[in-house]
């Protein structure tokens, strides 16, 4: 989710957060997980300004292909 989030958030010029909810089947039965990514959070985990990929098609498969999607 954290690498989608973070292609949403190079994407979107308004966008700076993403947040999410999901539920588990675990063995204790359903667990509800929830997270949340920053652009500041994106530019550390690619290791650039994650908004800077937006600029072409190029840059944008560049991000693609550091978060391996």
């Amino acid at each position: 989710m954290t690498d989608y989030a973070c292609v949403l958030i190079a994407m979107t010029d308004n966008l700076s957060e993403v947040s999410w909810t999901y539920t588990v089947e675990t063995e204790a039965g359903t667990v509800e997980r929830s997270a949340r990514i920053t652009q500041e959070e994106c530019d550390a985990y690619v290791g650039s300004p994650v908004k800077a990929f937006a600029e072409s098609p190029e840059k944008v498969q560049e991000l693609l292909d550091i978060l391996d999607i």
